[in-house]
């Protein structure tokens, strides 16, 4: 019999060997086992050890350069229960805290700002017309769909010539409509500025859920005439006073 190997037991192959280790590694008490083991406060100060020391710096970085790697992250980061829990860590108060804290560090950075400054000056141009554009097409976007026709018109008199002669108008008047609570409680204020409301609007699907419209378009003319006080919250087309 070869030396070393005790009656009766059989010499395993490396196979086996790993085999056998790998289940047993699989097992819950071993799991516990090494949780506990690793939870040391010497344990964890020899692991931040060796996580500190360059050449395993660069290891790391290596290894996590690499095509699969990366291709393995984007799977596990897209797993449900993966997207439920990095929600919740990122809505406890404490992370965003930190956060918040580590960018008010970045953003006073003197590199920083001055890397921004310079960004603007030379982005501003682009920049302003980009939001220009987008500011307009949100505008003629929101009044199209309040108004449920192919291009936005008035409500009352049917103008429809050019947008600009169009507005947005509070039915049932912009302070008053702060104590309905239907709207209230997905977020609508009367405080809210032009474009905020628009951007608001388009957020809630149009406010098409809700049973009842309280947004309508309307032309400068009917919109200024409908908040005179005399008209009672209606444009004089409704009701056929002219004077």
């Amino acid at each position: 019999m070869p030396k070393g190997i005790p009656n009766g037991k059989k010499k395993l192959t490396e196979q086996e060997r790993i085999a056998r280790i790998k289940l047993r590694q699989s097992s819950i008490s071993y799991k516990a086992k090494v949780k506990e083991r690793r939870s040391t406060p010497k344990a964890k100060a020899k692991a931040k050890a060796y996580r500190t020391r360059d050449d395993v710096k660069e290891k790391i970085k290596k290894s996590r350069s690499t095509p699969e790697y990366k291709e393995k992250r984007r799977l596990y980061e897209q797993r449900p229960e993966q997207v439920a829990k990095d929600k919740i860590y990122r809505n406890k108060p404490e992370v965003k805290a930190l956060k918040n804290a580590r960018a008010r560090v970045y953003n006073a950075r003197a590199d920083v700002i001055e890397h921004r400054e310079e960004y603007n000056k030379l982005n501003r141009p682009h920049r302003i017309g980009v939001q220009k554009a987008r500011r307009v097409f949100l505008r003629y976007d929101v009044l199209m769909n309040i108004s449920n026709a192919v291009k936005p018109k008035c409500a009352c008199c049917g103008l429809d010539d050019h947008i600009d002669f169009l507005s947005l108008d509070h039915i049932q008047g912009r302070k008053q409509m702060d104590n309905i609570k239907e709207i209230t409680d997905i977020g609508y204020s009367s405080e809210l500025q032009f474009y905020n409301l628009l951007v608001w609007i388009r957020e809630h699907e149009y406010l098409k859920s809700l049973e009842t419209q309280y947004f309508q378009v309307l032309c400068h003319n009917c919109n200024f005439a409908k908040g005179m006080v005399k008209n009672k919250l209606k444009c004089p087309h409704k009701h056929g006073d002219m004077k």
